[in-house]
């Protein structure tokens, strides 16, 4: 299933947004640097394999954001992606990839 039908399935009754979000975060996953972090390298070597051996579920995302784990949570979203496309659509605002603490 695709990133757009997950969010338009997740979210019915704003179905008709969902498109023009998923344009305007590809034109600025487009526009980010290309820059890949270290972090960002294990991070997608990490969800890699957990998506390859089958255990990359809804709760292993959901550990991954309680955690604070911005870029394991975000790839695990684009699992089976390569870490430069993973990286452009993964891009934290954050430094080391960590969420803020609230």
């Amino acid at each position: 299933m695709t990133v757009r039908a997950r969010l338009e399935a997740a979210n019915p009754q704003q179905a008709g947004d969902v498109p023009t979000a998923v344009r305007e975060a590809t034109r600025l996953a487009r526009a980010a640097p290309s820059a890949i972090t270290r972090e960002t390298t294990i991070a997608h070597a990490l969800v890699k394999s957990l998506y390859d051996d089958g255990r990359l579920d809804e709760l292993q995302v959901a550990a991954f954001a309680q955690a604070g784990k911005f870029d394991e949570a975000c790839m695990s979203q684009v699992a089976g992606s390569s870490p430069e496309r993973s990286s452009a659509m993964c891009r934290s605002p954050y430094d080391g990839g960590k969420l803020p603490e609230t």
